[in-house]
């Protein structure tokens, strides 16, 4: 009798990584742009906040 066949080796279980496209510099330009404008609306957020905060502390915390 024969011996089997020996098992096929294994498959690989993800597909090879595909190639993003290369961003132009139009595009890179706009997510730059993009990035410092959420930055910007970060840093008014604090800002507002610290602010609002300063006048709380300003004017004796809680209301009484």
């Amino acid at each position: 009798m024969p011996a089997p066949p020996a098992p096929a080796p294994p498959t690989k279980s993800r597909p090879d990584r595909v190639r993003e496209p290369v961003p132009t510099p139009q595009q890179r330009a706009r997510e730059a742009t993009e990035k410092k404008r959420r930055w910007g609306l970060t840093a008014l957020v604090l800002l507002f906040g610290a602010g609002a905060a300063a006048a709380s502390a300003r004017n004796g915390g809680r209301h009484r």
